[in-house]
């Protein structure tokens, strides 16, 4: 599946008409992955936060899940914090460069 995604994004950059479109829609894909960083880490975290509390003794389930707890809001407000600003910089970045067409000027004389 991973392959497929390469080979997709590859070819949205070979088939661009100018570099620069080709590099705005590599920035546009960047910012959505960007974004989707907090929805894989909450998972991530939260499969490492069962696997704690269940390695862990019958007398230390509770502290183990308050700290895997802990630990998985942690690396979840850190992926939303990164998630969102690179996201917004990378996606605004992407627009410009895939959106912006030819600055021409026209004069007409009489």
């Amino acid at each position: 599946m991973t392959l497929v995604i390469v080979a997709g994004v590859a070819a949205l950059g070979f088939f661009a008409p100018t570099i620069r479109r080709a590099l705005g829609r590599g920035f546009l894909l960047l910012g959505i992955s960007f974004f989707a960083l907090p929805v894989s880490t909450l998972l991530l975290s939260g499969r490492a936060a069962s696997e704690v509390v269940a390695a862990s003794s019958q007398g230390d389930q509770a502290a183990a899940a308050i700290g895997a707890g802990l630990g998985a809001a942690l690396m979840t407000g850190a992926g939303t914090f990164f998630g969102v600003i690179f996201g917004v910089i990378f996606t605004i970045l992407g627009l410009v460069l895939a959106l912006g067409g030819r600055r021409e000027v026209v004069v007409v004389q009489k």
